[in-house]
């Protein structure tokens, strides 16, 4: 799993953990992340509109909706929107 925008790996290195979304559906398992170590992913639910996201917004290291939402656009485009934990091992 990849963090290629700043503000999310920035938050998840502060803080130990960060939500997410991705165009994908995956299975939660344990995943490294480059320069991070060793992280959990943990499927929390779909997200179909922006409304999903309010009560995430804190805690994904944008900030606000309509932020993160216009960069989930850019990666999703309309398909499909999948929202994960992901937090430090150990």
């Amino acid at each position: 799993m990849q963090f290629t925008i700043k503000c999310v790996k920035d938050f998840l290195a502060r803080e130990g953990f960060v939500y997410t979304v991705r165009g994908y559906k995956m299975r939660d398992d344990e995943i490294f992340i480059r320069g991070l170590g060793k992280h959990q992913r943990i499927f929390v639910k779909e997200i179909q509109t922006k409304q999903d996201l309010d009560e995430f917004v804190t805690c994904s290291g944008f900030n606000n909706t309509e932020n993160w939402w216009q960069t989930i656009l850019r990666f999703c485009g309309n398909n499909q929107k999948w929202l994960y934990l992901v937090e430090k091992r150990g």
